[in-house]
């Protein structure tokens, strides 16, 4: 925030006897919110952006995870298939990422007029979708250690800059403004 305070100088100056005293008490300090636009005599501070640091991580830690739960998560469920199922080619489902596939060379082919081929339709259809999810959480997995995640750190510097410019608050009336960005 820029901010300018101002004071007459009269207002600094030592006590002035009686005597002399001017007729009008000295005015208050003014402060003045973004003085640039109204104060061409007062220089606005300069603004300085923060510095930083490019930083690569050795390895995408979020996009690991990510590719570790969608593994874990479709590896856990063929193997859950596996253990509670009769079928012959589902204990091939305890083979991590050629399970699904294997087991899906054991399914026979039935003919769509039967409606008992309905359960093994979807059993197949599940096959395959489980192991496009084996596939592609062990793929983002090998991509986050392949392709590391960048981030920026800041280093925030504080810089408090300061002006003192006199200024005047009409005829006679001299003063000093002093302007700083906080």
């Amino acid at each position: 925030m820029l901010t300018t305070v101002a004071w007459p100088a009269v207002a600094l100056a030592q006590a002035i006897p009686p005597s002399e005293s001017p007729a009008e008490p000295a005015p208050a300090p003014v402060v003045m919110i973004n003085p640039g636009a109204t104060r061409p005599d007062v220089e606005p501070p300069m603004i300085v952006a923060d510095d930083h640091d490019d930083v690569a991580d050795g390895w995408n830690l979020a996009r690991f995870s990510t590719g570790a739960l969608v593994f874990v998560g479709s590896y856990g469920v063929s193997t859950i298939v596996a253990a509670s199922n009769d079928h012959r080619g589902d204990r091939k489902l305890y083979v991590p990422v050629a399970g699904p596939w294997l087991a899906l060379g054991d399914r026979s082919g039935c003919d769509l007029a039967i409606e008992t081929c309905d359960h093994e339709t979807t059993a197949k259809v599940m096959l395959v979708v489980d192991g496009v999810l084996q596939i592609a959480g062990l793929a983002i997995m090998v991509d986050s250690l392949v392709q590391p995640s960048h981030h920026r750190h800041y280093r925030h510097v504080a810089r408090r800059e300061y002006h003192l410019a006199p200024t005047s608050f009409g005829r006679g009336e001299p003063g000093v403004a002093f302007a700083g960005r906080f």
